[in-house]
């Protein structure tokens, strides 16, 4: 009964913040809140699991993809206009043009964020 309403309430709160103007504070918190409310509680311990041997446990691939997309961020951000130096926030907005496939992006979004964490 829990996972519908969980379903629900998150499809709701990414239409939401799909609708709400890009590019300012009030969706950068409700996405810092969304995503802490997804990926925080998959840090909580919980009991042990034997551990696999056919994955990988090296984070360096991805650490150093991780450090290339902020880096370009960072760059782009930092010049004007967004145009010229897209980020990969205003790349992403342009793709997901309308409002409900922004919503499923975002919902998409935090199960990958949850599923990783949880890793």
């Amino acid at each position: 009964m829990a996972r519908p309403a969980v379903a629900v309430v998150v499809g709701a709160y990414a239409w939401w913040v799909a609708g709400l103007e890009h590019f300012t504070a009030p969706p950068l918190v409700a996405v810092m809140v969304a995503a802490s409310l997804a990926v925080v509680p998959a840090w909580w311990p919980r009991r042990r699991q034997p551990t696999r041997p056919d994955r990988p446990g090296s984070l360096r691939p991805w650490l150093v993809v991780l450090g290339a997309l902020l880096t370009w961020e960072l760059v782009a951000f930092s010049g004007s206009p967004r145009s010229t130096h897209p980020t990969l926030s205003s790349l992403a907005d342009t793709a997901l043009g309308p409002r409900p496939l922004e919503a499923a992006a975002f919902v998409a979004w935090l199960a990958l964020g949850r599923r990783l964490a949880r890793r």
